[in-house]
C-alpha cells in the first residue's frame, strides 16, 4: 500500500490533516480511492472541485480538490516539495 499527507491550504500556509494508507481498489490493484481516503480524515470530497496546482520550482503538480473553499493538496508520503510552507496545526 501506499501512503499519501493531506494538506489543507489556508491563507497561513499549508496544515497537515492527514496522513492516509491508500487501499487498492479491485480489480486494477494500481487504482487508489482517493475518496475514500479523504474521508478517513473527515473531509468529503463529493461535490468538490478537482485541482491540479503547478509547483513554481519545477517539482511538478500537486492534485487535490477545493471543498467548501478551502483548498486541500494531497502527496505521496515524503515527497512534499520544498515550496509547500508547511505549519503546524
Amino acid at each position: 500500500m501506499s501512503t499519501i499527507k493531506i494538506y489543507g491550504a489556508y491563507a497561513e500556509g499549508f496544515i497537515l490533516k492527514g496522513s492516509v494508507e491508500l487501499k487498492p481498489v479491485e480489480p486494477c490493484s494500481s487504482v487508489y480511492s482517493i475518496v475514500e481516503a479523504y474521508a478517513s480524515i473527515g473531509i468529503d470530497i463529493t461535490g468538490g472541485i478537482p485541482v491540479v496546482l503547478d509547483l513554481n520550482n519545477g517539482t511538478g503538480f500537486a492534485p487535490g480538490f477545493i471543498v467548501n473553499g478551502v483548498t486541500y493538496l494531497h502527496f505521496a508520503s515524503g515527497c512534499v516539495p520544498d515550496d509547500i510552507l508547511v505549519r503546524e496545526a
